[in-house]
């Protein structure tokens, strides 16, 4: 005869569990966002990245310029 299958029963989750999978689903979405406006070429996060390089080539440049 067929055998019985273990029912799956919905349980609560508690709190920390709760909170950790809050956590993971908003991570989830800012990353899947981060990614698609990287593909489009239109992420903050690289633009910020540019700019802080270009600042660090002017300052390396300034403080070569008081060595001297």
């Amino acid at each position: 005869m067929g055998e019985r299958k273990n029912a799956v029963r919905p349980a609560a989750l508690t709190q920390k569990q709760r909170i950790r999978a809050g956590i993971h689903t908003v991570l989830t979405k800012r990353l899947a966002r981060e990614i698609i406006a990287i593909v489009n070429g239109d992420s903050k996060a690289i633009s910020d990245k540019e700019l802080a390089h270009k600042q660090a080539r002017v300052n390396r440049g300034k403080s070569e310029d008081l060595h001297i």
